[in-house]
C-alpha cells in the first residue's frame, strides 16, 4: 500500500491529518453547540452549519487565486493554518447569547480552510509528476485521504470527552433533551418543567433554575475547550509542514512557471475547453454526493440526537469506545492472519494478538455498565473509522482489477459510489416510517421507548463511507490528473466549491426532518443520488474522450 511513495506524501499526510482533526473536532459538536448554547431550532443550527461548510469550501477560490497568482502553494498552506488557528481561538472564547463572535469565528475558519485545503492537495498531486511514479497517483490520494480520516476518527471522541469531563466536574451527566427544556424554563415556560424536576431530582423552582444555568454553562465550557484544542492542532500541523518541507519542496511549484521556462508545453485551447466541460459535469455530480456526505455533522447529527437510542448495552458500547474499537480491529487482524497461509512465526504472532485482544475486550466489557450513555456526536466517528478499515480493501480490489485489465475509469467508480449511497438512504428509510417530526418532540428528543436502534445509523455510515471511497479520493485524483496545467489550483478549488455547495444544501436539508419527516428526507436524498449517477453515465463517453 505504501510501497514506492515519496517521503513528501507522509509529511503532507501528517499535516493534513492534524488540520482535519481540529476541523472535525469543531464539526462534531458545532450544531449541538448552536442548539444547546443558543437554544436554536434544528433548521437554524443546520442552516448555519451549511453556511459554514459552504463558506469553508467556496473560500477555496480565494486559496486558488492566492496560490496561483501570489504566494505559491506551500506559503498559502502555511497561511491557511495560521488563519484557522485564529478562527478556532475565537470559537474557544466563552460568550453570552449574542452569536456575533460565532459568525466571525466561522468566517475566519472558512478563509483558512480555503487557503489550506486545495493547495495541499495540489502539492500532493505534483509529487507524482514523475512518470516513474505517476501510476501511484490514485493510491496516493487514497492514502492522503486516510490522513483526513485518522484525524476525523479521534475528533468526536475527544470533543465528547471534553464535554463530559466538564459536565462531570460540575456534577452533571449529558442528557440530549435537557438543554432545550432548560432554556424553556429559564425563559419562563413551564410546560416541560416536570422533565427537569426528574432530572435534577427537586421540585424547587429556584433550585431548578439555578441548576439549569449551571448545567448550560458547564456544557458550553466543554464545547469551548474542544474549539480551543482545534486551535492548538493547527499550530502543530504548521510545525510539521514547515519543519519537513525538504521532503515535498520539489513538488511546491506552479505549472505556469514550468510552461514559461519551457519545461512543460502549454495545452491547446480546445483541449483546455474539453477538459473544463468534463470537470464541470463531474463537479455537478459531486455536489449531490457531498450534500449527503456533509450531513454527518448536521441533519444526521440531529437524527442521532433526536431519534436514536443514546443508552446502549455493554456489547454495543464497544463500538463507541476508541480503545475497544482498536482491540476489535486487532482481533480481526489476528484472526485474518491466523487463517491465512503463513510461516510458523506469523501464526504464533497471530495467536498472541488474537488472545491478547480477546482478553482486552473481555476486560473492557467488565468495566462497562449494563446500560451506557453515549453522545450523539460519537456516531460521526463511524465514517472515518470505516474509511481506515475499507481503504486498504478498496485499494486491493482496484489493484486486482487493474492486473486483470478491468479497473473501471474514475468517473465509472464515481457512478458506483453514488448508487451505493442511494442504497444507504434506503437502509435508513426502513426505521423512519411513523417517526414524528423533530419539532413535535419534548426537548426535540423522542421517548426512549420509541427510539430506533443505533445499528441503523452504524450500517448507514458503512454504505455512505463505501460510496465516499468511490467518489471523494477518486474525484480528487481525477481533478489533479485532468485539470489544465495552468489551472490546477483553481480546479482543485472548483472541486472544493462543489463540496461547499453540497455543504450548504446539507445544512438546508435540516428542514426536511424538522418540518416534514425522515421518510421524505431519505426518499429525496436517495433519488438525488440516482439522478447524479445517471448524469455521469449519460456523459461518460464525453468525459473519458476529453481526458485521454
Amino acid at each position: 500500500m505504501f510501497k514506492g511513495h515519496p517521503k513528501g506524501l507522509f509529511v503532507l499526510f501528517t499535516s493534513n491529518m492534524g488540520e482535519r482533526f481540529g476541523y472535525y473536532t469543531m464539526l462534531a459538536i458545532f450544531v449541538l453547540y448552536l442548539q444547546e448554547h443558543f437554544a436554536w431550532s434544528v433548521p437554524q443550527a443546520t442552516n448555519t452549519y451549511g453556511f459554514l461548510l459552504a463558506g469553508t469550501y467556496i473560500a477555496a477560490i480565494i486559496g486558488g487565486i492566492v496560490s496561483d497568482k501570489l504566494l505559491g502553494y506551500g506559503k498559502t498552506v502555511s497561511l491557511g493554518l495560521v488563519v484557522m488557528a485564529i478562527g478556532y481561538g475565537v470559537l474557544a472564547k466563552p460568550i453570552g447569547m449574542n452569536p456575533t463572535l460565532i459568525f466571525i469565528g466561522i468566517g475566519t475558519i472558512a478563509i483558512g480552510v480555503g487557503l489550506f485545503k486545495a493547495n495541499i492537495a495540489v502539492i500532493t498531486g505534483n509529487l507524482y509528476e514523475d512518470p516513474k511514479i505517476s501510476h501511484l497517483r490514485d493510491s496516493a490520494f487514497n492514502i492522503f485521504y486516510m490522513g483526513i480520516n485518522v484525524g476525523a476518527f479521534f475528533a468526536p471522541f475527544i470533543a465528547s470527552g471534553l464535554k463530559n469531563f466538564v459536565l462531570k466536574k460540575a456534577g452533571f451527566v449529558y442528557n440530549a433533551a435537557v438543554p432545550k427544556v432548560a432554556h424553556e424554563v429559564l425563559g419562563g415556560e413551564t410546560k416541560n418543567l416536570d422533565y427537569l424536576q426528574n432530572f435534577f431530582n427537586t421540585t424547587n423552582l429556584n433550585l431548578i433554575q439555578q441548576k439549569a444555568t449551571e448545567y448550560l454553562k458547564a456544557l458550553s465550557t466543554g464545547y469551548n475547550l474542544a474549539f480551543g484544542l482545534a486551535a492548538l492542532t493547527m499550530i502543530l500541523s504548521l510545525v510539521v509542514f514547515v519543519t519537513f518541507r525538504k521532503h515535498y519542496q520539489h513538488a511546491d511549484f506552479l505549472q505556469k512557471d514550468k510552461i514559461k521556462n519551457g519545461q512543460v508545453e502549454d495545452m491547446p485551447k480546445k483541449e483546455v475547453k474539453d477538459r473544463l466541460i468534463a470537470l464541470s459535469i463531474v463537479f455537478l455530480a459531486a455536489i449531490v454526493f457531498f450534500t449527503a456526505l456533509n450531513m454527518v455533522g448536521g441533519p444526521l447529527l440531529s437524527f442521532a440526537k433526536s431519534y436514536t437510542q443514546l443508552s446502549v448495552s455493554k456489547i454495543t458500547n464497544l463500538l463507541f469506545n476508541p480503545l475497544a474499537i482498536a482491540l476489535l480491529c486487532f482481533l480481526m487482524i489476528g484472526i485474518i492472519f491466523l487463517i491465512r497461509k503463513g510461516t510458523l512465526k506469523t501464526k504464533i504472532i497471530s495467536i498472541i494478538m488474537t488472545i491478547a485482544s480477546a482478553i482486552g475486550i473481555f476486560y473492557m466489557l467488565g468495566t462497562f455498565q449494563d446500560v451506557n450513555k453515549i453522545g450523539p456526536e460519537l456516531f460521526s466517528a463511524f465514517n472515518p473509522l470505516y474509511i481506515l478499515i475499507l481503504t486498504p480493501i478498496v485499494l486491493a480490489f482496484f489493484a486486482f482489477l487493474n492486473k486483470k485489465g478491468k479497473e473501471p475509469s474514475s468517473p465509472s467508480k464515481m457512478i458506483w459510489g453514488l448508487l451505493i449511497t442511494a442504497i444507504s438512504f434506503g437502509i435508513l428509510l426502513m426505521p423512519s416510517f411513523g417517526l414524528p417530526r423533530i419539532d413535535e418532540l419534548v426537548g426535540n428528543v423522542i421517548n426512549p421507548s420509541q427510539a430506533i436502534s443505533p445499528y441503523f445509523l452504524i450500517i448507514f455510515y458503512l454504505g455512505l463511507t463505501l460510496g465516499e471511497l468511490f467518489v471523494s479520493p477518486i474525484g480528487l485524483s481525477f481533478v489533479s490528473r485532468v485539470a489544465p496545467p495552468k489551472l490546477r489550483g483553481s480546479m482543485q478549488a472548483g472541486w472544493l466549491v462543489a463540496m461547499g455547495i453540497g455543504g450548504y444544501l446539507a445544512g438546508a436539508s435540516g428542514k426536511l426532518i424538522d418540518q416534514f419527516s425522515m421518510v421524505t428526507f431519505c426518499i429525496v436524498m436517495g433519488l438525488a443520488m440516482i439522478v447524479a449517477a445517471v448524469l455521469l453515465f449519460v456523459f461518460l463517453k464525453k468525459i473519458l474522450a476529453a481526458t485521454k
